[in-house]
Order: C-alpha cells, then sequence, then structure tokens
C-alpha cells in the first residue's frame, strides 16, 4: 500500500514539474564545494576567513532537506534549538552551550542584512521569528561575540539567513514540490517557485518567490475524565512566505536593492502528549489540554540597500523596518489545578484541584477551562552605515560603520477561569512594553605584517537605552502594583583581537578574544500567590569573553576539509531566571559560568562519487559561583550545569552524513544519503534540583540521549531530480522537552516527529 501511495505521489509531483538548486557533482577529480561567505563584511572564501563559521550553501540545505531552525541546529556543530514547553511559540537557540531563557536573545537572527530577533519576555511567552529557508543563497552561522562587524552585537554568535539576489544580466530560477506521510498522522505537502533575472539589461532586475508548506499532525487532543477522542492530528501547521526584490544600478558602481519579504505562520495545536494517556510505541500521543493551543505569527521586513563603490571604500547603506505580530491560545486548567487555590480548595494547604478521579489536577469537565490569551508585537527601525576599504593588497584593511536600532516590543496575557472566578472577569491580566533603543560604532582593521601573518583589532562602543512600562490586572492571579515603569541606560564596550597564520593555501591557524554583551531589562513583580517578593526591578546587561584557536585545513588535494576550533569561553553578570513554585517567572544577574569545548567539521571524498560529511561538537558550561537572593535562598551552586531544565545542552553533538552517486547512462544519475544525528543526555547537576531554593522543580528532568537516522534515494537528469526520503527511519519516540509549569503539574512532553515516507521534485533553470 505505501508502495502504491509512493508511486502515485511520484506521478502527482512530475506531473507539478518542480525543483531546486543542482548539486555539486561528485567524483574522482573533483574537489570539495567551496562557499563563498561574507562574514567580514567582504566576500571570501570560507577556509580562508579567520573565524569559526558553518555554512551550508543552497545545494547543501536542498541535499540535507534543511527545512527550519531545528534542522539547522540538528547539523551545525555547537548550535542547539529547543522548544519551550509552555508554549509552541517559545523556542530558544543557543550556542556553545551557553543559553537564556528570558531576556534579549544570545544568539543574533538576521534575514539578509537585517536583525529579527526579539526579546524572550514573561509577559508574552513569544520567542524569535525564523525566516524560511526558501530561496536562500546560504546560511552562515558565527560562533562567538560578533559585534565588531555586526551592529546588532550579538553576544553568543549570529545565524545568517542570506537570500539570492536580482541579476542584472542573467535569468535563473528553481521550483520544489514535496509530498509526505507520517505514521499514524496526516499528509504533509510543500509547494514552492522562485525566479529573476533583467528586467533592462545590466540596469534594473527582480528576484521574486512564494512558497507554501503544510505540515500534518500526528498528535490528538482527548478528554481527561474519560479519554474520548474530541479532534485528531491536531498538531498541523501550515506556513508560507512571498518576496520581492529589485537590483537597480542606479549609477556606475552605485545598486539600489529595495525589497520586501513576508511569512506567516499558522499552528493548529502544540504537539506535546500526557504520557498517562498515550502509548508513544505504538504511535499515540495524546494531549489533555481542554483548547488546541493555537497560534499565528506574522512578519513583514521592507528593506533598501544602496552599494555604492568608492574610490578607497566600498559603501553599504541598509535601512529596513520590522513588523512582527503574533498571538497564541492555550488552555491553563493544568496549572490551575496544580496550584494551592484558596478559592478553590477548603484550606489554602490543601491541593483539591478539580475532584478529577483520575488525579485532582485533571479538568473534570469542560467548564474547567482556563483560556489563556497571549501574544507579542513587534515594530523596529533599523538603519547601519559601513564602509569597508577596497585595496585589497594594502597594508592595513578596514571596516567601520554605525548602527542605530529602535524596537518597541509589547508582550501581553489574559486569563480566565470559571472555576476561580465564576463572575467571568479574568484572573491574570498583563501587558509589558519594552522600547530598547541603541546607537553603536563598532570597526575592525587587519593588519597585514606579511603575506602570512594578519593582526586583527576591533570594537564596538555602544550607548543602550531601555524604558519599559507594566500594567497589571486586578484578578486573583495579579501581581501589584497596576503600573510600574522602569528604565535603564548602559555604554557597554566590547573589543576584539585576532592573530592568524595562513601556511599556505590550504592552511589557516588562528587564535582571537572577543567580547559580547546582550542588554538588560526589568521585571514584573509576582502576584501574592507566589509568596515571593525578593524579585529585582531590573537586571542589567550580562558579558561574555571567548577565547578561541582555530584551523582551517585542505588535505589530500582538496580531497579533505578540516574545520576546528578550541574556546573557553567567560560568561559574567549572567541573566538568569529565577520561578518559584507557582510557575511565574522573572530575570536576575547573578553569578558566572564558564563553557570549554571545540567544533569540528570535516568533509571528505575518500572514494570515486562518494563524499562523506562528519562534525562533532563539544561543550562543557557550568556556573563558577554560588547565587543566592535576597532571602538567602539559594538560587544557583558553583558547578551546576548552565541552564533551566529541561532547557539545559546537550555536552555531546554528533552529526554525519554519507553521500553516494551512481553515473547512469546519458547526464542521469543516481544518488544516495545516509544521516545520522547524536546528541547525548546532560548528566547534571541542575539549579532545578536545590531542594531549598524557589527554583526547585524536581519534575523536570534533562532530554535523554537520542538518535535519529534519516534517508533518501534520489535519481536526477539535467535540472531535474526526483527523491524519495524516509526520516527517523527507525521511529524513534525519546521523552524530550519534559514540562509542568508548577510543581505538582503533570508533566508532558514532546519528541521527534514518527516515522516519515516522503517523495520530493525540484527542478532548476
Amino acid at each position: 500500500m505505501r508502495t502504491i501511495f509512493l508511486l502515485s505521489a511520484l506521478e502527482l509531483v512530475m506531473g507539478v514539474g518542480v525543483a531546486v538548486a543542482e548539486e555539486t557533482p561528485i567524483d574522482a577529480s573533483s574537489k570539495l564545494e567551496e562557499i563563498v561567505v561574507t562574514a567580514t563584511r567582504r566576500e571570501e572564501s570560507l577556509s580562508r576567513v579567520p573565524v569559526s563559521i558553518a555554512a551550508m550553501s543552497q545545494a547543501d540545505i536542498a541535499a540535507g532537506a534543511i527545512k527550519g531552525i531545528e534542522d539547522i541546529a540538528s547539523v551545525t556543530p555547537g548550535v542547539q534549538f529547543q522548544r519551550d514547553g509552555y508554549a509552541a511559540t517559545l523556542s530558544l537557540v543557543s550556542i556553545r552551550g551557553l543559553d537564556s531563557l528570558f531576556g534579549a536573545s544570545t544568539v543574533g537572527l538576521y534575514a539578509d542584512d537585517t536583525p529579527i530577533q526579539s526579546r524572550l519576555s514573561s509577559d508574552g511567552n513569544v520567542g524569535n521569528p525564523y525566516p524560511v529557508l526558501f530561496d536562500l543563497n546560504r546560511i552562515e552561522v558565527l560562533r562567538g561575540p560578533q559585534g565588531t562587524l555586526f551592529g546588532s552585537g550579538s553576544e553568543m554568535g549570529n545565524v545568517r539567513f542570506i537570500s539570492n539576489q536580482p541579476s542584472l544580466t542573467q535569468f535563473s530560477g528553481y521550483s520544489h514540490a514535496e509530498v509526505a506521510s507520517t505514521q499514524n498522522g496526516s499528509l504533509s505537502y510543500e509547494a514552492g517557485a522562485a525566479a529573476g533575472g533583467p528586467i533592462i539589461d545590466n540596469v534594473v532586475g527582480f528576484r521574486a518567490s512564494v512558497w507554501e508548506r503544510h505540515d500534518g499532525g500526528y498528535a490528538d487532543r482527548i478528554q481527561p475524565w474519560n479519554g474520548d477522542v474530541i479532534a485528531r492530528n491536531t498538531n498541523q501547521s501550515r506556513n508560507f512566505a512571498t518576496k520581492l526584490a529589485l537590483g537597480i544600478q542606479v549609477a556606475d558602481g552605485v545598486l539600489v536593492t529595495p525589497s520586501l519579504l513576508y511569512q506567516e505562520a499558522h499552528v493548529a495545536d502544540n504537539g506535546r502528549f500526557d504520557p498517562s494517556f498515550s502509548n508513544p510505541s505504538a504511535g499515540q500521543f495524546n494531549s489533555v489540554t481542554l483548547l488546541p493551543e493555537n497560534s499565528v505569527d506574522r512578519l513583514i521586513v521592507p528593506a533598501i540597500k544602496v552599494e555604492a563603490h568608492l574610490s578607497f571604500a566600498d559603501l553599504t547603506a541598509v535601512a529596513s523596518y520590522t513588523h512582527r505580530t503574533a498571538d497564541l491560545t492555550s488552555d491553563l486548567s493544568g496549572l490551575l489545578g496544580a496550584i494551592e487555590l484558596v478559592n478553590v480548595c477548603p484550606s489554602p494547604a490543601q491541593l483539591c484541584g478539580y475532584g478529577n478521579p483520575l488525579d485532582p489536577t485533571y479538568a473534570a469537565s469542560q467548564a474547567d477551562v482556563s483560556p489563556l490569551f497571549t501574544g507579542t508585537s513587534v515594530h523596529a527601525f533599523t538603519e547601519e552605515v559601513r564602509l569597508t576599504s577596497n585595496k585589497k593588497d594594502a597594508f592595513f584593511t578596514w571596516v567601520a560603520g554605525v548602527f542605530d536600532d529602535h524596537r518597541n516590543q509589547t508582550d501581553y496575557q489574559l486569563q480566565f477561569s470559571h472555576a476561580l472566578d465564576p463572575s467571568g472577569r479574568e484572573i491574570f491580566y498583563t501587558l509589558q512594553t519594552v522600547v530598547d533603543d541603541q546607537l553603536a560604532a563598532f570597526a575592525q582593521g587587519d593588519f597585514h605584517f606579511t603575506q602570512q601573518w594578519i593582526g586583527t583589532l576591533g570594537i564596538r562602543v555602544a550607548k543602550v537605552k531601555t524604558a519599559q512600562a507594566n500594567t497589571n490586572g486586578t484578578g486573583a492571579l495579579d501581581a501589584v502594583p497596576a503600573y510600574a515603569q522602569i528604565e535603564l541606560s548602559q555604554t557597554p564596550t566590547t573589543p576584539r583581537l585576532a592573530i592568524s597564520y595562513q601556511l599556505d593555501p590550504d592552511n589557516l591557524f588562528y587564535a582571537s578574544a572577543s567580547k559580547g554583551f546582550r542588554i538588560g531589562g526589568g521585571n514584573d513583580p509576582l502576584p501574592p500567590i507566589c509568596d515571593y517578593s525578593a524579585v529585582p526591578k531590573t537586571y542589567t546587561a550580562d558579558y561574555v569573553w571567548n577565547y578561541e584557536i582555530g584551523a582551517k585545513n585542505k588535505l589530500f588535494d582538496g580531497r579533505l576539509a578540516i574545520d576546528s576550533s578550541l574556546f573557553h569561553i567567560v560568561w559574567s553578570n549572567i541573566q538568569q531566571l529565577g520561578q518559584p513554585a507557582c510557575g511565574i517567572s522573572y530575570t536576575f544577574n547573578g553569578g558566572g559560568a564558564v563553557s570549554n569545548g571545540f567544533d569540528i567539521a570535516m568533509q571528505a571524498i575518500p572514494f570515486e562519487h562518494v563524499r562523506i560529511d562528519l562534525s562533532v561538537a563539544y561543550a562543557d558550561a557550568k556556573y563558577t559561583s554560588t547565587v543566592y537572593d535576597g532571602q538567602g535562598h539559594v538560587l544557583l551552586q558553583d558547578g551546576d550545569q548552565v541552564g533551566y531544565l529541561p532547557f539545559v545542552h546537550s555536552p555531546w553533538d554528533i552529526n554525519t552524513a554519507a553521500n553516494y552517486e551512481i553515473p547512469l547512462a546519458g547526464d542521469q544519475k543516481a544518488h544516495m544519503r545516509l544521516e545520522y544525528q547524536y546528541h547525548s543526555h546532560n548528566p547534571g547537576p541542575f539549579l532545578n534540583q536545590i531542594k531549598t531554593s524557589p527554583n526547585y522543580t524536581p519534575q523536570y528532568v534533562p532530554d535523554p540521549a537520542t538518535n535519529l537516522f534519516n534517508a533518501r534515494l534520489g535519481w536526477s537528469k539535467d535540472k531535474l531530480d526526483l527523491s524519495l526520503f524516509c526520516n527517523n527511519v527507525f521511529n524513534s519516540h525519546p521523552l524530550l522537552d519534559s514540562y509542568g509549569q508548577a510543581t505538582a503539574e503533570k508533566i508532558t512532553y514532546g519528541t521527534f516527529r514518527p516515522r516519515t515516507v516522503g517523495v520530493t521534485a525540484n527542478y532548476a533553470f
């Protein structure tokens, strides 16, 4: 039956006539693909850039079936991505083991030249937006602080999504389609097309793309009082994106590129499941929430870029506007059933919940529903002007610029519960507006002492102002006072020093030290139900010093490439998450941490038509001091692993892929790809396990070690490529991201998407 389905799907896709970029051929004489990056604000070969970078070309994205940020993290050494169990819209990207659940993102996210990352707010529960990966030229992941070249001053690194640009001289394009079936779930499908070329030769060109994807669900929603299924395959999602860009040669050496990106993401429900009502081995993933957790996230980024070639430097000026709205609806009946509600229980010390005979924390009827409406809106204006010297053979080459960012983010939460307040008025309301203004000057210079030795010196000086206003309701769970204002101003300075040695064209060695920071903010007070008042009004910037040595080597006539680095990171004045047993969080500065480890990526063509990819990353990130709150409670201890369970890094990450091509008659060929991903278990200890701490949440556990296998078999001719794929070949279903907001709340889990089999068709022209 499955064979019939796949053949039918293949015929369907061939009828659509779609495809993607060509992959680099693998044969006896070929060398590994050389990717050109702009990490130093110049176009340079990846192997010649003395920075720890992972780059994926358009061919890499297609060959690895990279669909989103989660896939990027899975195949990139030192990068991890996790979703918060509290809301599907909350997610965390970390680099080299250092992560944070609240405040400004430690990792910068760029859509071309526009920073789009958001604050992680306890009042909104909406994380970062992530650009779709259709019609990208490449993805660049830069590890370590990047403030001396990138104006947003990313603390731990950047992830850059770089799209294909308009051509003024040549037409090109591609189309892509996919259909797949998930075991015990519904169908998924995807289609997209992109094209571009000259409108007026050598004067005006365009690039346009449109893409849509539907991911079928595999989790059901049931009633927790009788187990009846009320909705099947609820965790479906739909994503849509389109982009239009023009290239206009307004004068010799002057190119103007206006562009507009629009994307939206619709999620019908969360894929988390309750193990008491589920059987993962039988493909049964059941949620007991009374409402589906649905969300809509829209992102619009209009931008204009001006590039001018001057006699002494290349000028780049970028102005952009980011408009984002995201709204989420969910059910918090489980939380209310797990905390001691004076209005419900006979005694504040007694937990009686809803009276469900299976467990009092589960709802006993639909009347126990507690709708939560939450969301965020972001309006940001960003301008950057930079000059890059263009005398490549000069003793001193440099980049200098000015960055200005005005970012207004508003987050809200609104919760109801007839069980707690039969009058129907809200039991919790909060609205937080944060305005961040950042003005920075940055510069970096390279001293070419010889053709082999280069010294680098960079600095970034910023002036950062944050104005925050919190408005709280008067419901049973609301904090006081009803209105509070917070202002914070800082002037961080972050330098970078490096030395590199180009032994020969194929071997580069470097060492660097760089500093990074992220901006601070303020806290809402906690409601009285938390019985916890030691909450600081503000939290300030935290800082890292990143020390690393690295090498980029090509061996065996370019058939083996190794990109490696060793690092030691010191994190100070850390913005930490505090979460008393009531489940409501706050942020504070406390203590320090170190992360030691390495990341290494290797590509090899060991035999004719065979390419092997292997990446290994290790990070040991631990706190280096014990921190107390204002009431003398221990919040974290020296030696604890960095992070807040279950969102702690995996010490070891390994990804390997084997690609094999078989030449056929004419210009046809068959190709196979096998891929394996491994993430290790983090043994702790963790701050959540300190019994005397308000952070004590014994129900949280770290993820187990995971193993994931994917396989692909395809055929191509000229510009057409057809492939059959199987993701999660062995149908692995580990219990991941354990979460229960209050101490007594039942734990829910996420897992891998079950075994998914499908077909793709790609066509380039």
